[in-house]
């Protein structure tokens, strides 16, 4: 059976009309560039966008000396000051300090945050008194790069360059309304050195608020 020409034109106007007025959906927001570590530090040591009293504690284990076959590492207890140590780049992470940096004598570890893929570890809460890359005097930072979504979960990863100790921080961070900058965080932090021969595991966790903003 032929379908008339008139009907046929008929239907094709209508779906062309129908096409035309459907809704369009918006485009899909275009997430912030990203932007580089080279970028960040391109103009010297930044501002931090806030920065926290880092504390926490877990266990470090012990191979010095090496592992030999059926042997346990030794484990013993690390509280936030051996974390701070492991920040600082003491070698015994909870024994004395080898003075391979010059440290605040409250030996808090501090968590800096620059941007959703950039944050560092270090020991003082006065941004003027760092220096980036982890090197030199005065208090070094240790870059920690990585991922962070909208909703404040994130991988971290960096190395502390002098006592060859590379760290992950993993977790969930509560974030400002409407910006990709922490208030708060927590989540597991794992440090492990082949030179000290030791690793740790544990949890750590932002104190409090922030204790430096751009405008303060």
């Amino acid at each position: 059976m032929r379908i008339p020409h008139a009907l046929v034109l008929a239907a094709a106007s209508t779906l062309v009309a129908f096409v035309s007025t459907a809704p369009v959906a918006d485009p899909p927001q275009q997430a912030a560039p990203r932007v580089s570590v080279e970028d960040v530090f391109a103009g010297g040591t930044p501002v931090p966008q806030a920065v926290f009293e880092l504390s926490g504690g877990g266990a470090l284990f012990h191979l010095e000396g090496g592992a030999s076959p059926g042997s346990k590492a030794f484990k013993t207890k690390a509280n936030k000051k051996n974390i701070a140590q492991c920040i600082a780049g003491d070698l015994g992470c909870g024994g004395h300090m080898d003075a391979l940096e010059i440290n605040d004598v409250d030996m808090k570890a501090y968590l800096y945050i620059y941007d959703a893929n950039t944050w560092g570890i270090t020991t003082t809460a006065d941004p003027a008194n760092t220096v980036v890359p982890a090197e030199g005097d005065p208090v070094p930072v240790t870059l920690l790069t990585g991922l962070m979504d909208g909703k404040g979960r994130f991988m971290m990863a960096g190395r502390h360059a002098a006592s060859e100790t590379d760290f992950l921080f993993e977790g969930k961070a509560a974030l400002e309304k409407g910006t990709l900058v922490p208030k708060k965080a927590s989540g597991t932090l794992s440090a492990v050195s082949i030179e000290a021969e030791h690793w740790f595991n544990g949890k750590a966790k932002t104190v409090g608020k922030t204790l430096f903003t751009p405008d303060m």
